[in-house]
């Protein structure tokens, strides 16, 4: 009887994965463990999976879920009825994982993988932190006046390799920033060595932009270094070039 309850998920194997790090950023590799529990009855696993998870607004209105990466922990085995068996890995967070920003959150879900079983799964809630150029760039934009309003990951099919691109929103704080713009929108596209991203503004309106029926003007710039006092020079002058 044991056997058959295991086979629809009752009394079934458990798996629980410990990360030595749950705060992480883009690109970092984190070593982790996977304990697994044996349950009522033996049970063969044909492996350990992980997927990196978060979700993006679709075009359609309503959020939709994407794994970011997956990886396999290990081959088959046989896991024997309140056996304990542990399993060291790693797990590396690809460029275009998100930052838990705002609207934006990443799990990381690992599973057993039993035939005709309830796939037992595990869920970690991670904190994904801005690089050195990411959190430089931000900061910037935030000292030449705009402050932090929204972040979530909307869907596109260019800038990135993922179903998504994240996009940061700030409203301006600097009254010379004020009357000439509602928003200022930034979108980062991380390469191998460098920062691409994209700069929006949504300008206010006027006769001109009622005139050429465009109000909001953009530039790609890349990011080579994380000097915060260069980036909102930099900034300053191309967020001004594009009014």
């Amino acid at each position: 009887m044991g056997s058959v309850l295991s086979s629809i998920g009752i009394g079934s194997a458990t798996v629980d994965t410990v990360l030595d790090s749950e705060t992480l950023h883009p690109g970092e590799s984190v070593d982790l463990h996977v304990e697994v529990e044996g349950g009522s009855a033996p049970q063969e696993v044909e492996r350990i999976y992980f997927l990196l998870e978060t979700r993006y607004l679709s075009d359609e209105g309503g959020y939709e879920t994407t794994t970011i990466e997956q990886a396999v922990a290990t081959q088959s085995f046989t896991i024997e009825p309140d056996e304990y068996r542990e399993f060291p890995a790693s797990l590396t967070l690809p460029r275009v994982t998100p930052l838990t920003r705002g609207n934006v959150s990443v799990w990381l879900k690992t599973g057993l993988d039993i035939d005709w079983a309830k796939d037992p799964q595990d869920k970690d809630t991670l904190e994904v932190v801005p690089t050195e150029k990411m959190g430089a760039v931000l900061d910037a934009v935030e000292r030449i006046g705009f402050a932090f309003s929204e972040s979530d990951c909307k869907q596109a099919s260019v800038y990135s390799d993922a179903p998504f691109v994240q996009e940061f929103e700030f409203e301006p704080t600097d009254s010379r920033w004020r009357r000439r713009t509602d928003e200022l929108e930034v979108i980062f596209a991380p390469l191998a060595d460098e920062l691409e991203m994209r700069v929006e503004v949504d300008r206010k309106e006027s006769t001109y932009t009622d005139l050429t029926g465009g109000d909001e003007r953009n530039e790609w710039v890349t990011v080579t270094h994380a000097d915060s006092r260069r980036l909102r020079d930099d900034l300053r002058s191309r967020i001004n070039a594009l009014f």
